[in-house]
């Protein structure tokens, strides 16, 4: 979620690199999805707690105030797994 933020509020920096950090979380969702399927079950209550703490890497890493960062999660489960989604 970090670097969804980062490619969304910083798109002058987007890089391959992070599309590659992107891509490869994705993958690591999956799997652990597959083997512990509650957590797809799961999936909107995780992602709002992993998101506190990717809004504030994102602030930190990007040197942009947290108060520009939407407080809840922004991207809905299906998003973080979609391989083709990156915002606008």
């Amino acid at each position: 979620m970090t670097h969804l933020l980062k490619w969304q509020y910083q798109p002058q920096r987007r890089s391959r690199s992070w599309q590659n950090t992107i891509e490869r979380a994705r993958v690591e969702i999956l799997k652990r999805e597959h083997l512990s399927p509650n957590l797809a079950k799961d999936a909107r209550d995780f992602a709002e707690i992993v998101y506190e703490r990717a809004r504030g890497d994102a602030a930190d890493e990007t040197g942009l105030p947290l108060a520009m960062f939407p407080e809840r999660c922004p991207y809905a489960a299906d998003q973080l797994r979609d391989q083709d989604f990156l915002p606008g």
